[in-house]
């Protein structure tokens, strides 16, 4: 009876840390994804604040904002947390980004802004389709009118 019970302990705990492992890689990748989606968001509002500053006023993005819009299928506050963090400690630790604090509509905030090449309307091809196609604008594309 114990050697039993210690096979199926043995069993359940490698099934445990399996589903971990497979969970742990699951979050990584898909940190790994949300980081590029945030950089190339970061780099297409930036081209477009220098393409049409009129069109897009904003040559930055509010985290929080970016957040909701990449994080908006995911329903678990506690997944978007741990995703999040790990994103923010990326990007903010990129050296072509530069974190400040901004006022927007009356309010203090922190906020994101590409600093390195590629922005300015060089991107590529790829970026620009990558970004979200030929005529998005940015994400705030309708701040200002």
């Amino acid at each position: 009876m114990v050697p039993l019970l210690g096979l199926l302990f043995g069993l359940l705990s490698f099934l445990y840390g399996r589903h971990k492992l497979a969970t742990r890689r699951q979050t990584k990748d898909q940190v790994r994804q949300l980081v590029q989606t945030a950089l190339s968001e970061l780099r297409q509002q930036h081209g477009a604040h220098y393409t049409d500053p009129v069109i897009t006023p904003a040559s930055y993005i509010i985290p929080s904002h970016l957040r909701d819009l990449v994080l908006q299928n995911e329903h678990s506050p506690a997944r978007r947390q741990v995703l999040w963090n790990a994103v923010e400690k990326i990007v903010e630790g990129n050296a072509n980004v530069r974190s400040r604090q901004v006022e927007q509509n009356g309010e203090e905030m922190r906020a994101w802004e590409w600093s390195g090449l590629g922005g300015g309307g060089f991107a590529g091809k790829e970026m620009v389709e990558q970004a979200g196609g030929e005529g998005r604008k940015g994400l705030y594309p309708t701040l200002g009118k």
